[in-house]
């Protein structure tokens, strides 16, 4: 049995509906909907607090599912790249900082320009790891 139909069989035992457990969870009910219906996964921390609210293991959630299994394993290695992505812009902002404060640093119009430059190619990094952009 697929993930979708096992939050719907675990929700109508409990005898919540849709918007109840959306309640629960602080989702909407289109959210519940769209697990339900396939279209879309709960991440992560959704489907441990759907584990709890229905008492059972995340295991026997999720189990069966492999194309969900997929899905979420996915997303968890795309998050590996949270720290690098977060050390690469402090060391990116400390050195524009220290630039624009060297007494002998560049003009303001070409440290706006270079610090415009660097902050778009971090937005272009950021967003090639997150919505997985680039082909593979």
């Amino acid at each position: 049995m697929e993930i979708n139909e096992k939050i719907k069989q675990y929700r109508k035992e409990q005898k919540w509906t849709q918007k109840e457990l959306s309640e629960k969870l602080n989702v909407s009910d289109k959210t519940i909907s769209s697990w339900e219906t396939g279209r879309t996964y709960p991440d992560l921390d959704s489907l441990i607090e759907l584990a709890d609210l229905f008492e059972i293991s995340l295991d026997e959630l999720i189990r069966g599912d492999k194309k969900m299994i997929k899905t979420l394993d996915e997303k968890i290695k795309r998050g590996n790249y949270v720290l690098p992505i977060a050390i690469v812009s402090l060391i990116a902002i400390a050195l524009v900082t220290y630039i624009s404060l060297s007494p002998n640093g560049f003009s303001a119009t070409i440290m706006f320009f270079l610090s415009n430059a660097l902050m778009i190619a971090l937005i272009v990094f950021v967003l090639k790891i997150l919505f997985n952009i680039s082909k593979k």
